[in-house]
């Protein structure tokens, strides 16, 4: 008999029942956090009673919709559904009302997002009993009850994946305008020599400077182009984290007759890439989580923050796992810049066999 990857949902609202119905169930992506956390309601409402109000919180109204289509709970009354900037705000106007009142348990779907200032408010009304899910919380395990539940990568149920981190050349002028951004920090740091990127701005701001000016670098976009070529009639998405780059390379696309979709603010057209008129979609951020499409095979990391929770969230969205799949990611990676840090911390991330690594030459 098969193993049953989803064995470890039997004790999920158990553990934390006995953490008095609060804390963070950390899960690596794609180990069933969500079926997880609809065990947790129903058995809630068991314990509770039926007519107990229940707020399932999520960053984007993409994963909320998936939430709404779990056949545990979509028939469910007494369920709402909200992004946490509406949360907040709805937490707020009841605040203000004659009768306050809060819903008795939050579901945090993603609950890292509640590390940011404006969403973490969502944590400051009182709401009895609170159900994290994350697989990078980033802290926020403290603010709601700690851990109660972990499961790793042998609970997950992923398409077998390889992640290619592809090295590439930056070109000469690329390469001297890095170098004056690390000696402008150098300089800064031997000028200030108790300063950190925690208790000065400047110099926090020189750090940020120098990451955009990586990720910015036009030598990516070349190289993106001809994985993306090299990958057609697969199922695809490309990653970037500046809008610019988005519209640089559909420039690219186009002029070449690659038909593709962009996903960003202002410019939504992901239906035409679930409903299948487009095998490619480029993204900038909004689809960084939460979002599940098993067919999509391949991911083209073009340009990433140098945070951990950022690159996990987006090879997660490619692993979904799906009869026949391999799933491939390519993490484009600038040689001679702190490109090389996210390379350095791949153990840390994800089980040794799903890692490559590319030297890439023309």
């Amino acid at each position: 008999m098969a193993e049953d990857k989803y064995a470890w949902q039997k004790d999920t609202y158990r553990l934390w029942k006995e953490n008095n119905y609060h804390g963070l169930l950390k899960g690596c992506v794609s180990a069933g956090k969500s079926r997880a956390g609809c065990n947790c309601i129903e058995g809630y409402l068991n314990d509770f009673g039926k007519d107990k109000e229940i707020w399932i919180i999520a960053p984007t109204n993409e994963i909320l919709n998936q939430w709404k289509a779990e056949p545990q709970i979509k028939d469910l009354k007494n369920i709402k559904y909200m992004t946490y900037i509406s949360a907040v705000n709805r937490l707020m106007e009841r605040y203000k009302e004659d009768v306050y009142s809060v819903p008795d348990l939050l579901i945090l779907d993603e609950a890292h997002t509640a590390s940011a200032p404006v969403a973490g408010k969502v944590l400051n009304y009182g709401v009895p009993h609170i159900l994290g899910l994350s697989g990078t919380p980033g802290g926020i395990e403290k603010a709601i009850g700690g851990v109660f539940q972990e499961v790793d990568w042998e609970c997950a149920n992923i398409a077998p994946t390889t992640i290619h981190y592809t090295f590439f050349p930056i070109s000469e002028a690329e390469s001297e305008k890095y170098k004056q951004k690390c000696a402008s920090i150098k300089k800064y740091r031997e000028d200030h020599p108790y300063s950190t990127m925690w208790n000065d701005d400047i110099l926090s701001m020189l750090y940020l400077k120098r990451r955009e000016y990586v990720y910015n670098m036009k030598s990516r976009l070349p190289l993106a182009v001809k994985l993306i070529k090299q990958n057609l009639g697969r199922r695809m998405m490309v990653f970037f984290e500046r809008k610019k780059q988005v519209r640089e390379l559909s420039t690219f696309l186009t002029h070449d007759g690659i038909d593709h979709c962009i996903h960003i603010a202002g410019d939504e057209h992901l239906d035409e890439y679930l409903d299948g008129m487009s095998d490619i979609v480029l993204c900038c951020k909004k689809l960084n989580s939460g979002f599940s499409d098993p067919s999509t095979e391949v991911g083209i990391i073009v340009s990433t923050a140098l945070g951990q929770a950022n690159h996990i969230q987006r090879v997660g969205r490619i692993i979904r796992p799906k009869e026949g799949k391999h799933a491939d990611v390519y993490v484009l990676l600038a040689e001679g810049t702190n490109d090389e840090e996210l390379y350095s911390q791949r153990k840390q991330m994800f089980p040794d066999e799903m890692v490559d690594k590319i030297e890439w030459r023309d």
